[in-house]
């Protein structure tokens, strides 16, 4: 019978050995995939090194026990190893070059790694071979020895550095979760049925052949599904207004209803362009961010060397002002009240002083954003600002200050490198609008003179040949903006601003497309209150005034004053209204406050609104709090059973039976019944019985072997501990008439330091003595 377990055992190893063969090869067969997508080499190649490489390892590995053996196989690969240490050390700069060049494509940046030594084919291969002889022996390694924790690791790892490199393959994660599936079975053997290994393969083939019918989708699926949850966890923080965030195709939604957006106070009564979403650049129909590289290559460290020097894009109109002495401007303060504006951003305008709070940021040389979890409701800013357009302010040319002190020196010399990178960044026009952007601004000859003239001349053709309308038309599959240029010559503000951007850039002025909200100085009351709903939503442009900084223009019909009003301004001193400290009529302060929102039902249906959106974002909240706490436990789990399985693998069978024992106890004190040997063993048989967990006379059969085993102390035969075993599977498995609570208490808590310890005290007591 000793002859039979020994081939038996024999035959096991085998079927054992051709399993992880078959894992090694699904594993790094995804693995050669994921590396060939950064590399370009050849997947060929690389599939015969692999398959190489690991029949190399097996064949090692089952003929070669000795430790001698093994230590002269080693030496020699370090030999080998240490001669071509400079290919190796080519080769992995030349695959660092090959991350960041996926990296600059990814996320459009510049950064460079500077390299004077060459990278040839032959490094590269050399490289390969060493990379894969270290990757191949440890996933076998891993297989092997059934290490998890290290496995899932390097999976991790290579999923995410896919997605994050913009080389995501479905067929790559198929294939290394296909073997993480089947290493996951090997390792749970006594607990998985056929019926499950056999349900978790075929759907695995399935997804597989699946993933690569679609894989020519893999990106463009990711950045979907990315983009849909950044958008979702963006709503559910900072809440959502009708601005569609640059977003041409969406343009007809920004003065889509009239829910309350903003109250605004202010001691001078004066326009206020309260600045929000800034675009640098369109791209499909979307005006967003300037590109990673544009803030790298010749421009790299700048604005964080203009921090430095306290020179911020979003206060920089307020230090010219500073310095400016032909000007008398006084201070103004400025509250804002956020009820249901987006709360990622501060509504700022663009004559504010410096800010020290520690909840907000200025995101590059864009905007001001909140930077607390669910966004900012209240704040207050000191402004100094006159009540003109800007096209008309009387700029001072700083630099030719007679004694300028240091401060001001320090200035200008700052302004003058961010106005070098805004002439190299913000003059580009879209070159699918150069042409009509061209025929239809050149149409009439002007003398460009400046940002007024220009502006004047934008605002001419645009009146002139364009309608405003509140809703745009939407263009399926076509080019917003040419379709509003030369098709339908109709729409609102944001498109109005977004061929003002273009139109300024076409006659060498730098411009962006900003989003907001436009509190004129007619709608305040007399104490200098306003509620802004979203009908005050506003597009318009922002163009930079060297030394000044970026400034509002609005080219939208409309917004603006005409030729003879702005003459007029100029004219005459244009003072800044006080607001009164009187309490201004009843009838016309309700006016006022319940602007857009007159109904009480309206109201409630607000309010509900809002609730629901809190109470949305704090289950979520809760779930990614859950989420966490998961995957500690499951982790928790995966250590504590990997442990209990490698002590129970390098147990002897005695020992075995022991741990066994006790793994029936803590099941069993799960489902609520106490089990000692010889104590209530008829009882405990009818009770497990009666919760149909085990067939009549199992649980006694079970106690009279390990009866046997611990107060006869005699070792079992192998079918004897094969029924102890399958007894330990049985309650396992069972899930019938078990709560949720216990199903759950099985899985995390069956395995932990109380069972080890336990184990632990058996096993210096040799089994002759039971815990009471």
């Amino acid at each position: 019978m000793q002859l039979l377990t020994k081939n038996a055992k024999k035959t096991v190893n085998q079927k054992v050995n051709i399993y992880h063969f078959i894992l090694n090869l699904i594993w790094i067969a995804g693995f050669l995939f994921f590396y060939q997508s950064i590399t370009g080499l050849n997947i060929s190649y690389l599939g015969i090194i692999s398959l190489a490489i690991l029949s190399l390892y097996t064949l090692i590995d089952y003929m070669m026990h000795s430790k001698k053996s093994k230590i002269m196989i080693s030496v020699i690969a370090l030999i080998v190893i240490i001669l071509f240490i400079p290919f190796i050390y080519r080769g992995l700069l030349g695959l660092v070059q090959c991350i960041i060049h996926l990296y600059n494509i990814k996320y459009e940046d510049a950064f460079n790694l500077t390299m004077t030594i060459q990278t040839s084919n032959l490094d590269m291969m050399i490289f390969t071979l060493f990379f894969l002889l270290l990757i191949c022996y440890y996933v076998y390694r891993c297989i092997k020895n059934r290490s998890l924790i290290f496995i899932h690791i390097l999976f991790f790892i290579v999923i995410f550095a896919s997605m994050w490199l913009g080389v995501f393959s479905y067929i790559v994660m198929g294939l290394m979760t296909l073997s993480q599936v089947g290493l996951w079975i090997m390792n749970y053997n006594d607990f998985i049925s056929w019926r499950i290994r056999i349900w978790l393969m075929s759907f695995m083939a399935v997804f597989i052949a699946l993933t690569s019918i679609f894989s020519y989708r893999d990106e463009q699926t990711i950045g979907i599904i990315k983009n849909m949850t950044a958008s979702k966890i963006d709503t559910l923080r900072y809440g959502e207004d009708t601005l569609p965030k640059g977003d041409l195709t969406q343009a007809t939604n920004i003065h889509l209803d009239d829910e309350i957006r903003l109250k605004v106070s202010t001691l001078q009564i004066k326009d206020f362009y309260l600045k929000g979403y800034v675009g640098s650049r369109l791209v499909d129909n979307k005006w967003t961010d300037l590109k990673r590289a544009d803030y790298n290559g010749n421009h790299q460290g700048m604005l964080n060397w203009l921090e430095s020097k306290g020179f911020y894009t979003t206060q920089q109109f307020n230090q010219y002002l500073s310095y400016d002495h032909s000007q008398d401007i006084k201070s103004n303060e400025l509250t804002i009240e956020n009820v249901a504006a987006n709360r990622k951003y501060y509504y700022a305008p663009y004559s504010i002083d410096y800010l020290s709070r520690k909840n907000v940021t200025q995101v590059k040389d864009q905007n001001l954003v909140s930077t607390t979890l669910f966004g900012s409701d209240n704040y207050d800013y000191q402004e100094y600002s006159q009540n003109l357009p800007c096209e008309l302010l009387n700029t001072t040319d700083l630099t030719k200050q007679a004694h300028p002190s240091k401060k001001l020196v320090k200035y200008n010399k700052s302004e003058n490198i961010y106005r070098q990178f805004v002439y190299d960044k913000y003059l580009d026009v879209d070159h699918s609008l150069l042409s009509s952007i061209q025929s239809l601004f050149d149409q009439q000859q002007f003398k460009n003179t400046g940002i007024y003239s220009v502006s004047q001349h934008i605002r001419s053709i645009l009146s002139q040949n364009m309608t405003y309308s509140e809703k745009s038309i939407h263009h399926k599959n076509k080019n917003e903006l040419l379709a509003f240029l030369n098709e339908t010559r109709q729409g609102n503000d944001v498109l109005f601003a977004s061929v003002g951007v273009e139109a300024f850039r076409y006659y060498g002025i730098p411009a962006r497309y900003v989003e907001g909200y436009l509190a004129k100085s007619s709608s305040f009351n007399k104490q200098g209150k306003v509620t802004l709903t979203s009908k005050n939503a506003h597009a318009w442009v922002e163009v930079y005034f060297d030394g000044i900084g970026w400034m509002p223009i609005d080219v939208t019909p409309g917004y603006y004053y005409d030729t003879y009003a702005l003459m007029s301004m100029l004219d005459q001193s244009q003072g800044v209204k006080e607001a009164s400290a009187k309490k201004d009529d009843s009838k016309k302060a309700k006016a006022v406050d319940n602007q857009g929102s007159s109904s009480v039902i309206k109201q409630a249906k607000k309010v509900i609104q809002k609730l629901e959106n809190i109470f949305i974002g704090f289950a979520f909240f809760l779930g990614i709090i859950l989420i966490i706490f998961v995957i500690i436990l499951e982790m928790r789990r995966t250590l504590y059973q990997m442990k209990l399985y490698r002590l129970y693998r390098q147990s002897s069978q005695d020992q075995q039976t022991r741990i066994l024992y006790l793994i029936i106890k803590q099941i069993l004190a799960i489902y609520g019944v106490e089990c000692y040997v010889g104590w209530k063993d008829q009882e405990n048989d009818q009770l497990l019985l009666h919760k149909q967990m085990i067939h009549e006379g199992e649980y006694l059969r079970v106690i009279h072997l390990l009866k046997k085993f611990f107060y006869g102390e005699k070792s079992l035969e192998v079918y004897e501990f094969n029924i102890i075993s399958r007894f330990v599977e049985t309650l396992y498995q069972h899930k019938k008439n078990v709560s949720l609570y216990q199903k759950c208490k099985l899985h995390f808590v069956l395995v932990s330091k109380k069972l080890f310890k336990q184990i632990d005290n058996m096993n210096n007591k040799g089994g002759k003595q039971l815990e009471k």
